[in-house]
């Protein structure tokens, strides 16, 4: 009976807290919902797997570039959109993935089903001669486009190539039969991958130029344990009720806590990606560069700081017990992130959830990072996700101070 009586006691105490119920319940489920759907499966036999936008640039118009063109077309994964040829096209196409209309382009040359018909008949002439290959399939890519999306795509691409080099021996061979010892060179239509950036020349970015930078956003946004941890506490030790007769302004409280746990968030920042710049190298893995980019790294995580310190202080001033602020927060930082691009690519999400992460700060942050690392962007090119993190910080900002500078509302919610 005295375990019976126990277990009664915890469960009125659980009750009493219905919202720290409905959170320890409703996020879990809302948890395994996002990160299931942004880790869908990427194999391509998922219905609702999103389709790659490419563009492509026809400036062949022979056979070779119909069976390209058919071959996409006929993959589940990429949706093909044709770029009219004129003189101007190859401009307007690097300009589209530049802009980030597209992830990638691609741009058949002129003339590449005659080079190709050309360089099989030399073969034929002269066999086992090396001839030189036609000019290759230009890929034209973003930088932006994650290392793992870049090379499941290439290999997709890869295997229309070889399937129209196949299709195109075997048609030549046909007429050649009587020479059983003739040896065609395979591998006659090459792909040249190019990387299109916001500045002059553009290099070939790695994994660790994406993933520093965003677990380093996710972690700088767990701000909101402890700082929502103390705004609790704080109310449940009668911290306010002494302060409401102190001659202090209670923005400026708030306001010491902003620079307080910012300047705390900037530390965090740096050791991290002192992790990518010293730690990684001894891993044989690249070294995160960011001698070049140092002013702006400090701009974009001054404001990833407010918008995680502006969270913080939201949870803190709005959660009502301790329990619901430390669980509450993080759940939703874990959400914010997966359907933001840290956990999985954007790329690979389903549409829907595409259109929804343009709503995370993290996502917001993580593209101003990724503009400075593998974009090589100025300023103002990163200025529009500035923006949206200062006013994500200001809205939530707002939001607490609308209940901080009550503080009886705030005493009466909690006692």
């Amino acid at each position: 009976m005295k375990i019976l009586a126990a277990m009664k006691k915890e469960w009125l105490l659980l009750w009493r807290d219905k919202i720290g119920l409905v959170i320890l319940f409703i996020l879990p489920m809302c948890l395994v919902l996002f990160i299931s759907m942004t880790t869908t499966d990427q194999a391509g036999n998922n219905k609702h797997n999103h389709k790659f936008s490419i563009l492509l640039l026809d400036q062949d118009k022979g056979t070779i570039a119909k069976g390209f063109i058919t071959a996409l077309n006929k993959i589940s994964l990429f949706k093909v959109v044709t770029q009219t040829d004129n003189p101007q096209a190859l401009q307007q196409t690097k300009k589209a993935v530049i802009n980030g209309d597209y992830p990638i382009a691609i741009v058949i040359p002129a003339d590449t089903t005659k080079d190709i018909n050309q360089y099989l008949q030399k073969q034929l002439r002269k066999p086992n001669t090396k001839i030189a290959t036609p000019d290759p399939i230009q890929l034209y890519l973003d930088p932006g486009l994650q290392v793992q999306v870049k090379d499941s795509i290439v290999m997709s691409l890869r295997l229309i190539t070889s399937q129209i080099e196949t299709a195109t021996m075997q048609q030549l061979l046909g007429q050649t039969l009587h020479q059983p010892n003739l040896k065609l060179s395979t591998n006659f239509i090459d792909l040249k991958t190019n990387y299109v950036n916001l500045a002059d020349d553009a290099k070939s970015p790695n994994n660790v130029q994406y993933n520093v930078p965003a677990w380093t956003l996710f972690g700088m946004f767990f701000i909101v344990i402890p700082l929502a941890g103390v705004m609790v506490r704080e109310r449940e030790l009668g911290v306010y009720q002494r302060l409401e007769i102190a001659p202090t302004w209670h923005l400026n409280l708030m306001l010491g806590r902003i620079f307080a746990f910012v300047g705390l968030n900037m530390v965090q920042l740096w050791l991290m990606l002192a992790v990518g710049v010293y730690i990684l190298p001894l891993f044989d893995m690249p070294t995160l560069e960011v001698a070049n980019h140092i002013g702006l790294i400090f701009i974009t995580g001054i404001f990833a700081s407010l918008a995680a310190t502006g969270f913080g202080l939201l949870i803190g001033t709005w959660a009502s017990t301790y329990e619901q602020a430390t669980v509450l927060g993080p759940f939703l930082i874990v959400i914010a992130a997966a359907i933001g691009g840290i956990m999985a690519p954007i790329d690979l999400m389903p549409s829907l959830l595409q259109k929804i992460s343009g709503y995370s700060p993290l996502n917001w942050a993580q593209t101003s990072f990724l503009d400075i690392f593998v974009r090589d962007a100025k300023l103002h090119q990163i200025l529009p996700e500035l923006a949206k993190l200062f006013g994500f910080f200001v809205l939530t900002l707002t939001l607490s101070l609308t209940k901080f500078l009550h503080p009886k509302a705030l005493f009466n919610h909690n006692h």
